[in-house]
């Protein structure tokens, strides 16, 4: 009788956990089983309970590396609240096409070798939860002083902390560094689109005219 109670412990501590896993683990993958929001959705859910052995974020580890694994258009296009790229194992990274970035487009003249990545941060509940945003890749600009094209290379990163609703966003105005409110909704190729429009220069200007003591400005039709 004993060793009856004892496996039926054993299967509903050990067995039943380990089945239900293989089965949320199954349809978090199969694109049969939801659609690509329905699963997206779902792994957002699943990745949102805490993970043990994390190591903190370093902003070396967050540099954009030609060996991370490409995300899908799909993965940079979904949109989700601020707060869920904050969660414990999130990570997107890869190749950004110049059909993606629309906005950079209008800026730039060619845009070549886009890689973006946005990590979570690891944070402990005295510290604010945020994530990281990297871009690399090289775009093609206009010199504003003389008319030319040149390439700019960029390799550009940035923290975004994540405060918790509006009024601790409002305490935050006073800080130098990057925010956004938890319930706000944003995507991954928002962000690091916005990482690279950022390190364009208000002034596009070629390495000769930077160097001119006194750079003229030159007036386009």
């Amino acid at each position: 009788m004993g060793d009856i109670f004892y496996l039926s412990l054993l299967t509903r501590i050990v067995i039943e956990p380990i089945l239900l896993w293989g089965i949320i683990g199954k349809a978090c993958t199969s694109s049969f089983a939801l659609s690509d929001d329905q699963r997206h959705e779902f792994q957002a859910i699943i990745s949102g309970f805490p993970g043990k052995g994390a190591n903190p974020l370093s902003t070396k580890r967050n540099s954009v590396d030609a060996r991370d694994s490409d995300a899908s258009d799909a993965d940079w296009k979904f949109r989700q609240t601020a707060a869920q790229f904050t969660r414990g194992g999130y990570a997107i990274a890869g190749a950004l096409s110049s059909a993606l970035l629309t906005r950079c487009a209008e800026e730039a003249t060619s845009i070549h070798d886009i890689r973006g990545k946005i990590e979570a941060l690891i944070a402990n509940d005295r510290e604010r939860s945020g994530f990281a945003v990297a871009v690399s890749g090289r775009l093609g600009l206009m010199c504003q002083s003389c008319g030319t094209g040149f390439e700019l290379s960029v390799d550009s990163q940035s923290t975004i902390y994540v405060a918790r609703d509006i009024a601790e966003l409002e305490r935050w105005e006073e800080e130098s560094f990057e925010s956004i409110e938890a319930s706000e909704k944003t995507s991954a190729l928002e962000l690091v689109e916005d990482e690279l429009l950022l390190a364009i220069p208000y002034v596009p200007r070629c390495e000769k005219c930077s160097a001119a003591v006194a750079p003229k400005i030159h007036e386009f039709n």
